[in-house]
């Protein structure tokens, strides 16, 4: 398990032993995680990097999803009532404190706990079921980045585009082993409906 210091800025990505699958829910022919993995350690979101993401796909015996699976999973969660809005910090609290945004503490449990403490508190006032889908639950990881890079969704506006969109850069605009404290993973298993 990741262990770090309250109020560190120190790297936290969580481990693949602390990865809970959370329930599954179906969009079209496919099935999806409702909400993104969950993190055993904090009791919050799971925050891992693009190849740990990867990982724990396999271990589920899923795949991440694709550009067109988050779209499709955002329409479902806003038809649902659950698109929420985005967490992008710094927020007020850490402004006053001097971290701007892009800040390396960005990285940190701090801010990870921060964002996952946001997005359950508008889940609980939205009365979610512990199954609908959601979306803007942070950016999540998609498929199909080149080795040694990764693919990011980045929230989704009101208009219905996309803050990032994912593959657009080609190689991706992080490396693999990026992470910070918005960057979560969605599962799929394909046809299961079909």
């Amino acid at each position: 398990m990741a262990t770090q210091l309250p109020g560190s800025s120190a790297s936290y990505i969580t481990s693949q032993e602390s990865v809970i699958v959370p329930e599954w829910t179906r969009v079209g022919n496919d099935q999806f995680t409702a909400i993104p993995l969950r993190d055993a350690s904090t009791g919050g979101l799971a925050h891992l990097t693009y190849a740990g993401a990867l990982e724990a796909a396999r271990a589920a015996g899923a795949e991440l999803p694709t550009h067109d699976d988050i779209v499709a999973l955002s329409n479902a969660a806003r038809s649902a009532g659950f698109e929420l809005d985005p967490v992008i910090l710094p927020n007020g609290q850490l402004t006053s404190e001097g971290f701007k945004p892009g800040d390396p503490a960005m990285v940190s449990l701090r801010w990870a706990q921060i964002h996952d403490a946001a997005v359950q508190a508008q889940l609980d006032r939205r009365g979610w079921d512990g199954k609908s889908p959601v979306s803007n639950a942070g950016k999540h990881w998609i498929a199909g980045a080149p080795p040694g890079r990764a693919y990011l969704m980045g929230w989704r506006r009101r208009d219905g585009t996309f803050i990032q969109s994912g593959t657009s850069t080609g190689q991706g605009p992080h490396d693999d082993q990026h992470h910070d404290y918005a960057t979560t993973t969605i599962l799929v298993k394909r046809g299961l409906f079909a």
